[in-house]
C-alpha cells in the first residue's frame, strides 16, 4: 500500500510539473489554447491520430513552430493524464512503479540530448499536412 502511495504522489507532483512548464509555454508563445482545453483534448482521444493532432495545435503559436517540444509536451500529456480510451485512467496509472520510474528516466534523458536509447517520436512532414488538412 505505500508503494501506491508514492506512485499516486509522484504522478501528482509530475502533473503538477507538467501543468506549469506547459503554462509557461502557452503564455511564452501566445497559445490560443488553454490548458483546460488541452486536458479535455487529451481525455477524449479518440481516435489514431488524437496524439498527432495534439502536437500540431500545441506547435501553433505566434512563433516559429516548435514541432519538438510540441511533442515532449504531448508524450508527458498522453502518458500521465487521464484519457476516456484507458477508461478515465492515465498510461503511467496503470505501470508498475519501477517500469513508470525507468521511462520517467529515459524520457528526461531523452529531453535533455543525453539518450542512448531509441526512445524517440518523429511526426513527419507529410503526417502533418494530413492532418493540417482534417
Amino acid at each position: 500500500m505505500v508503494k501506491e502511495e508514492v506512485k499516486k504522489e509522484f504522478i501528482d507532483n509530475k502533473r503538477t510539473e507538467i501543468i506549469s512548464e506547459l503554462r509557461e509555454y502557452l503564455k511564452e508563445v501566445n497559445h490560443f489554447m488553454t490548458i483546460d482545453q488541452i486536458l479535455v483534448e487529451v481525455y477524449e482521444d479518440d481516435s489514431e491520430d488524437a496524439f498527432d493532432h495534439l502536437v500540431i495545435k500545441l506547435a501553433e503559436n505566434d512563433r516559429m513552430s516548435d514541432l519538438e517540444l510540441a511533442q515532449e509536451f504531448a508524450m508527458e500529456l498522453f502518458n500521465y493524464f487521464p484519457r476516456k480510451s484507458l477508461g478515465g485512467k492515465s498510461m503511467v496509472e496503470e505501470m508498475l512503479f519501477g517500469e513508470l520510474k525507468k521511462m520517467e528516466e529515459a524520457f528526461q534523458d531523452f529531453k535533455n540530448g543525453t539518450a542512448t536509447s531509441n526512445y524517440s517520436y518523429s511526426l513527419s512532414k507529410k503526417k502533418v499536412k494530413d492532418l493540417e488538412r482534417q
